[in-house]
C-alpha cells in the first residue's frame, strides 16, 4: 500500500487522478515540466491546495521528495534518468509494447483501432522510453466518431481505477515482449495531411478524429490556402456523373446541406467543422461564402 504519491507531468491529463489522490490524502507532491508550469500551476493551486507544486529544472531528473513512496509519470515525453527511493511508474495511453512513443492516442485513432488502452509500467533509468515491467493494462472500446480530446479525457478518468488497484497491490507484473515492440514518433507535418488520392473515406475520418483538437485538425489545401478539418461525417447522396468526379472534389456546396467531398473509394464525406486563417467555420457557412462545386481539395 502506497501512502505518499508524487505526480510528474507536462499536461492537464493527470488532473482527475490528482484530484482523486488529493481527496484520499495520498497526494504528496506535483512536479511540472517547465514548459507546462505557466499553464498548470494556477488551476492546480486551486484544485489541490494546499499542496507542494514544484517546477522541474532538469526534465530528466525531477526533484522527487524523499517522503514519496510512489511517483506516477503521466503525459511526460522525457526519459527520466535520475535514481530515487520511490517506485516510479508511467501511465501510457496505448498497448505495450505495440504502441510505444510520445503520442499513442494519435496513432491509435489514425490507424482506425477499435480499442484504446491504459497501461501502467515501471520506469527504470536503464530502460528505454515506455519500457519496463507492465503492472496494469486494460483495454476500452473506442466510441464511433470519438476524437483525440474525448478519448484522452476518458482514458485519463479510466486510469484512476487502475491506479487504485496499483496502490492496493493488485498487480501481475509481466515483461514486455521485445519481438512485438513498435515505436511511433511524435506526429508532425505530413502525418496530418489528407491525401485524397490515396486515403479512403474511413481513413480520412480517422485522421480527422486523431487531429482534433490537439494537432489543430487534419490538413488539406483549399484555393491555395491551408484548410484544417476538425470534423467530418459520411454523406449519402446521388451525384450526377459520379464516376467523372475526382477524389477531393467538392460535389455539393450549399448553405442548407454544407460541403460534401468525394473520396477515393467513391464514398462521400460532409465537412462539418473546419478552420482557415480567417477563423473557425461550419462547412455550411464556407459553402455559402463561396466554395463552388468542382473545387478540388488538396491542389
Amino acid at each position: 500500500m502506497y501512502k505518499k504519491i508524487g505526480i510528474i507531468t507536462s499536461t492537464y491529463l493527470p488532473m482527475p487522478l490528482m484530484i482523486s489522490l488529493h481527496q484520499q490524502g495520498l497526494l504528496e507532491q506535483v512536479m511540472l515540466h517547465p514548459d507546462a508550469e505557466s499553464m498548470l500551476r494556477e488551476p492546480l493551486s486551486h484544485m489541490i491546495a494546499p499542496m507542494e507544486i514544484n517546477r522541474i529544472a532538469d526534465p530528466t531528473n525531477p526533484p522527487v521528495n524523499d517522503s514519496c513512496d510512489l511517483v506516477i509519470v503521466m503525459g511526460y515525453p522525457v526519459k527520466i534518468t535520475g535514481t530515487y527511493t520511490a517506485k516510479l511508474v508511467n501511465i501510457h495511453f496505448g498497448p505495450l509494447p505495440e504502441n510505444k512513443g510520445p503520442d499513442p492516442v494519435f496513432w491509435t485513432l489514425q490507424s482506425g483501432k477499435l480499442l484504446a488502452y491504459v497501461a501502467i509500467h515501471e520506469i527504470n533509468a536503464a530502460d528505454d522510453l515506455d519500457s519496463g515491467l507492465i503492472l496494469k493494462e486494460q483495454s476500452f472500446d473506442i466510441a464511433p466518431g470519438e476524437n483525440y480530446g474525448l478519448l484522452s479525457s476518458r482514458l485519463s478518468h479510466m486510469s484512476i481505477q487502475l491506479v487504485q488497484e496499483l496502490i492496493a497491490g493488485d498487480t501481475k507484473p509481466r515483461a514486455q515482449e521485445a519481438d512485438r515492440a513498435q515505436y511511433h514518433p511524435m506526429p508532425s507535418g505530413q502525418d496530418f495531411m489528407i491525401d485524397w488520392n490515396e486515403m479512403t473515406s474511413l481513413q480520412i475520418e480517422n485522421l480527422v478524429n486523431a487531429c482534433n483538437p490537439v494537432h489543430g485538425g487534419a490538413k488539406t489545401v483549399l484555393q491555395g490556402g491551408t484548410l484544417s478539418i476538425y470534423e467530418v461525417m459520411p454523406a449519402s447522396l446521388v451525384v450526377a456523373d459520379a464516376d467523372a468526379k475526382q477524389p477531393g472534389e467538392v460535389v455539393h456546396s450549399s448553405l442548407e446541406q454544407g460541403l460534401v467531398v468525394k473520396c477515393k473509394d467513391s464514398n462521400y464525406l460532409k465537412i462539418t467543422i473546419l478552420s482557415l486563417n480567417e477563423g473557425i467555420f461550419s462547412g455550411n457557412k464556407i459553402a455559402a461564402l463561396g466554395t463552388p462545386v468542382g473545387t478540388i481539395l488538396g491542389q
